[in-house]
């Protein structure tokens, strides 16, 4: 294992990496979240001048977190990297980040299936060094294949696809430039449930810019009507993450957000995105059990979302 080497700053620029990054982790990702005081980490394998590990941390009044707004930031690593050397990079950034007066690490774990023996080997470190879980989410998602979403969904779930069906609902992928629309008529649907969303629309706006093939806008129209939508984040070639969703609630007959679903999923089939998360389902930290349960009516297989947290000594 002579050919790895931990470094702290950013990769040298003649190295690829060797795994895929996530957009939350790209450099110019995670500059829309904050543009300053971010520290990396990464390995190095010499040998084929690639890299095998990254993690970013902002550092900011003596607290590292990765990500710092973003859904989940974390540890990502090649499939060939000895074990040995990811429990080894974990001790390496926590000693260097302690040595300039950090006291304390946040990091939040992407959804466990997203890459199962990755996570189970990040969060099983993350224990064995002392890390606590200082938050648990449940996250659902759906495994796409060839099989007809229908054949996933639960008996009451296929009549309300029939019955959309039946009102000739029509779902669409929506250009961006419609963004400010796409939000307003979910900014409003959640209003009217006194619900907020984590995102101003200029912040989302700047990271579609930046990012036009990773943000992604469909929705369900009824009679030209738009009645219910998504803004959806192609976290990953293969992952396609349903970010924000909602339905005028006029029309919860129609059930929607079913239909939304299903062609969400025929894009990702036809596409070739192998998993649709369609989030965690939790109010204040506690699981919103209701949520879960419809969400594994539509076929829906749990997944945890941990975030970690260190107190440095």
């Amino acid at each position: 294992m002579e050919e790895y080497e931990f470094i702290e700053g950013p990769a040298p620029s003649d190295y690829h990496l060797d795994f895929e990054e996530a957009l939350f982790n790209i450099e110019a990702h995670r500059k829309l979240q904050i543009n300053e005081a971010w520290t990396s980490f990464h390995i190095l394998n010499r040998k084929n001048k690639s890299v095998s590990a990254a993690v970013h941390f902002q550092v900011k009044d003596a607290v590292a977190r990765s990500p710092v707004r973003s859904p989940f930031g974390s540890v990502e690593f090649s499939r060939s990297l000895p074990e040995i050397l990811l429990f080894e990079f974990i001790k390496f950034f926590e000693e260097k980040l302690k040595s300039v007066g950090v006291n304390s690490i946040f990091i939040k774990n992407y959804p466990q299936a997203y890459a199962e023996d990755h996570a189970i080997l990040t969060q099983t470190f993350f224990v064995n060094l002392k890390y606590n879980i200082i938050n648990a989410q449940t996250g659902s998602v759906i495994r796409v294949s060839p099989t007809n979403i229908r054949n996933l969904f639960h008996r009451s779930e296929r009549r309300k696809l029939d019955k959309a069906i039946r009102a000739e609902l029509d779902f669409k992928e929506i250009g961006s430039g419609y963004l400010d629309k796409v939000y307003s008529f979910i900014h409003r649907c959640r209003t009217k449930k006194n619900y907020k969303l984590s995102m101003t629309l200029p912040d989302l706006q700047k990271a579609s810019e930046q990012f036009p093939e990773k943000y992604l806008l469909f929705g369900v129209f009824h009679s030209g009507k738009l009645i219910a939508a998504s803004i959806a984040i192609r976290v990953k070639e293969k992952i396609l993450y349903d970010f924000y969703h909602d339905h005028d609630s006029e029309f919860d007959r129609l059930s929607p957000v079913v239909f939304l679903v299903a062609g969400m999923y025929d894009f990702c089939f036809m596409n070739s995105i192998r998993l649709l998360d369609l989030g965690t389902s939790a109010v204040d930290g506690l699981p919103n059990f209701s949520l879960l349960h419809f969400k594994k009516y539509l076929g829906c297989k749990p997944t945890p979302k941990l975030t970690f947290e260190k107190i440095l000594d």
